[in-house]
């Protein structure tokens, strides 16, 4: 079966890894690309063209309609709203970091993931990624001696 999927925002966070990886879910008849929306028309018909769908969408609603599993990836103020229209919607939704700019906000997304039949998930790759996971396994190893302390800077400081 082949969850149709909608893409809210085709900036250069959807460019980079998430492109490479609908590519392969779609080669393996996991996904197709329903729906795409950004603000940007040019983002936006490239994308659709890309993936063969309708590029004049009048915004994300529309994306959310047309898909089973809706991927977030706005900037970050837009993250929480769009996740949570998305899950009142009954939709699966993969959010960009991070998933809402407040915690009573991520909280209400937790509450809507537990209430509906959408599952909400955070961004994995980054977790999931062969260099977090080397380093992990290295530090889990003693490869690099006692910790005292550490200091990480992934993406940006955001808003």
């Amino acid at each position: 079966m082949s969850l149709g999927l909608g893409v809210i925002g085709c900036g250069s966070v959807f460019a980079g890894p998430y492109r490479a990886m609908i590519g392969r879910l779609s080669a393996e008849g996991r996904v197709h690309v329903s729906a795409v929306y950004d603000v940007d028309p040019v983002k936006r018909h490239g994308a659709a063209a890309q993936y063969d769908v309708d590029g004049d969408l009048r915004g994300p609603e529309d994306v959310i309609e047309a898909a089973d599993v809706v991927l977030v990836l706005t900037s970050m103020n837009e993250h929480g709203p769009l996740a949570k229209a998305a899950l009142e919607a009954g939709r699966h939704v993969l959010v960009e970091k991070p998933m809402a700019t407040s915690l009573l906000d991520a909280a209400e997304l937790l509450e809507l993931e537990e209430a509906g039949p959408g599952l909400l998930v955070c961004a994995p790759h980054t977790l999931l990624s062969p260099t977090f996971r080397a380093v992990h396994a290295a530090v889990r190893a003693g490869e690099v001696g006692d910790l005292l302390t550490a200091r990480a800077r992934y993406g940006w400081a955001g808003p």
